[in-house]
């Protein structure tokens, strides 16, 4: 019988928010490999667990996979061999820690990616013209977060819960919005609404808001745009 061993590795950089924990579970049940992922507030931490050469393939694979998400960033890498647990039985993302101050560096927002442009221009798709279309490699990161570890109780989406054709996606490791926190959809996420000096609404349809506010800027008129990171003027 091969030897086993068991490493708890912990990554600093850029790494929450970024796919990170998606990737490590992915790969880490491709290899059969057992332990957890979960983000906290110096980065993330991983433990895991298999025969040798397996464990090695997957630290391996952690640095320099092509196949790693674009935007995951190491900074550090430290690992520590720990004792095996005999009954273990599979890999799982865990609750996020919250021990200690928060230090792990937060991702900027990212520029929609050519997978959700493609969703957001298909008409069949349920977030056709969609303006907040977001996965785990592009959207709202630095302007929705308020602490670390990233997870969407810690930022403004907390108040959007999501609705069941996102939070099957949100919960299928086969999909690219598999853990990603500002998951939405027009259901469930946040709206456009235009509104005059005093507050109250003038259009609610995301389509004409956008054109309207286009034909008031022609026009000469000033408009205040609050979008995730604040206001534009």
């Amino acid at each position: 019988m091969s030897q086993q061993k068991r490493l708890q590795i912990k990554l600093t950089g850029q790494v929450q928010g970024v796919g990170c924990r998606p990737f490590v579970y992915n790969f880490a049940r491709k290899l059969r490999l057992t332990g957890f992922v979960q983000n906290d507030t110096q980065g993330v931490l991983i433990e895991i667990q298999g025969e040798n050469t397996t464990v090695d393939t997957f630290i391996h694979n952690l640095q320099s996979s092509p196949n790693r998400p674009t935007l995951f960033l190491i900074d550090s890498f430290t690992s520590i061999e720990l004792p095996v647990h005999e009954n273990e039985q599979a890999f799982t993302i865990q609750a996020s820690s919250t021990a200690n101050s928060p230090t792990s560096r937060l991702c900027p927002d990212i520029a929609i990616c050519p997978d959700c442009l493609a969703e957001m221009n298909t008409p069949s798709d349920f977030r056709y013209r969609y303006p907040f279309i977001n996965c785990t490699q592009c959207g709202p990161r630095y302007s929705i977060i308020k602490t670390i570890p990233y997870d969407r109780p810690n930022t403004t989406m907390a108040g959007f819960e999501m609705c069941p054709r996102c939070r099957t996606q949100y919960g299928d490791a086969a999909d690219r919005r598999f853990h990603a926190q500002p998951v939405a959809c027009p259901v469930c996420g946040p709206k456009l609404t235009l509104l005059d000096n005093t507050g109250s609404q003038i259009e609610t349809n995301s389509d004409k808001t956008i054109s309207r506010t286009a034909q008031f800027l022609l026009d000469g008129k000033i408009v205040a745009i609050k979008g995730i990171g604040g206001f534009h003027l």
